[in-house]
């Protein structure tokens, strides 16, 4: 339902005096000249006068003749009254809005008139509201209110979505912005539709149940047990949610890493409120296939990164590569560990010995898995943002601010295990949001 503020505001815009009035007027104008070409027979003009109301039909049709017990038994009965009905109205809008069209409607000076006036009683609504809220909770009500204005007017999306550029978004425009970038028209669908013959093929009762549906619990309790990130934020339901999502990919394309697990926990968290399993599933194969950086661009990016890094500061790229190599003998299950279970699959080079004392390994990770288990849940909810709003690529950006970050930490580790420590589990403990997001904003003015 829309927030009583909101609905204040928009009846404020229909006060007489104001530009709406205008607007109305001029498609009074523009409905009028369609409805006079579909008013031949006698009844069509009285199920569109019924449609129109008495308002429109006395101040354009004032002198037509009013004859409402046509469509009434005996001489019409409530079935074919309501077929009527349904094909006059459908046929009547396609008509309006392809006549507002013709004479570019949108782009006339009373629209944008109207625009404007609903702009500032929009924001004078606000005001008021947000005076007598928590701010917090005055950004919430902002969120639902834009998510709900976008819904509405499709047109708007592509421009609002650059305003929202370095901007933690709302749970509900979270949402929105998520749905729209990941979904293309077709995916949905086709994804169900794949869903449902793979099942008939294996012979799958359930698709949230897989042939593997025991592996990837067992998998998911093991990367969540090792990260605290994950394991603050899990629940029964959760966990209950993220296995079948997992086991509906799974049914998608045979596929499933164990690195998948933080990725759809933090897209749930993204998309709890309200969750269809379908639809949640549906994100994260199209995240996985389509969105998340293939490894060619990983690499890349993941090597661009440690490059701005040693340009930009000499001291911290030295100390990088000199404690990677310092594994150690107790440290070497680590790299093992890493290399094996936290690279991202199909890397041409996870078992090469050189990678297993290069820095560029945690870089990897990081973008591999979105920097899901590795920042707080609301930090991680920052960088995906902006990877919806602009894209993947500002991942690298992501790796070099938490570095600038983590400066102090990493100089002062001495092997590979304080490296990993710092770089995998201290920045879900000790970087707040704003630090993630200041130092990212900071690089985009650099």
């Amino acid at each position: 339902a829309m927030a009583a503020w909101l609905r204040s505001a928009l009846e404020e815009t229909q006060l007489p005096g104001r530009p709406w009035h205008a607007v109305q007027a001029k498609a009074t104008l523009v409905l009028k000249s369609v409805v006079r070409k579909k008013v031949d027979r006698t009844e069509t003009r009285q199920i569109l006068f019924d449609l129109l109301g008495n308002q429109f039909v006395r101040e354009c049709f004032p002198d037509a003749p009013d004859t409402p017990h046509i469509l009434c038994p005996p001489h019409m009965s409530p079935e074919t009254r309501a077929v009527l009905t349904a094909e006059l109205e459908r046929s009547l809008m396609e008509e309006f809005k392809k006549q507002l069209e013709k004479r570019h409607y949108l782009d006339s000076p009373e629209c944008h008139a109207f625009a404007e006036d609903v702009k500032e009683a929009v924001n004078r609504g606000l005001d008021r509201q947000i005076a007598g809220k928590p701010a917090a909770e005055g950004v919430e009500v902002v969120g639902t209110a834009l998510a709900a204005l976008l819904q509405s007017h499709p047109t708007l999306q592509a421009k609002a979505f650059t305003k929202f550029y370095g901007r933690l978004l709302t749970p509900e425009l979270r949402y929105f912005v998520w749905s729209r970038r990941m979904l293309s028209e077709d995916w949905l669908p086709s994804f169900q539709s794949v869903i449902q013959r793979n099942c008939q093929i294996q012979s799958v009762a359930d698709a949230a149940v897989s042939p593997i549906h025991g592996l990837i619990q067992r998998t998911f309790d093991q990367q969540v047990g090792r990260c605290a990130v994950l394991a603050r934020a899990m629940t029964e339901s959760r966990r209950t949610r993220c296995c079948k999502m997992l086991n509906m990919c799974y049914m998608y394309n045979d596929t499933f890493h164990p690195h998948y697990v933080p990725i759809s926990m933090q897209l749930l968290l993204g998309c709890e409120q309200p969750f269809d399993l379908l639809h949640a599933a549906a994100l994260l194969g199209f995240l996985l296939e389509r969105q998340l950086p293939v490894n060619s661009v990983l690499f890349s990016l993941a090597d661009g990164a440690l490059s701005r890094i040693s340009t930009a500061d000499a001291a911290l790229s030295a100390q990088l590569y000199k404690v990677a190599a310092n594994t150690g003998r107790e440290s070497q299950g680590s790299v093992t560990n890493l290399m094996q279970n936290r690279a991202r699959a199909s890397a041409p080079d996870v078992t090469d010995v050189s990678m297993q004392t290069h820095p560029v390994i945690f870089f990897r990770k990081w973008i591999g898995e979105g920097f899901a288990g590795v920042l707080s849940a609301s930090a991680t909810f920052f960088v995906w943002d902006q990877c919806h709003l602009i894209s993947w690529g500002v991942l690298q950006d992501f790796c070099v601010a938490l570095c600038t970050l983590l400066r102090e930490d990493i100089m002062a580790c001495t092997c590979f295990r304080d490296l990993q420590r710092v770089l995998l589990q201290a920045p879900g403990e000790k970087l707040l949001v704003k630090d993630v997001v200041l130092t990212w904003q900071k690089l985009q003015t650099l």
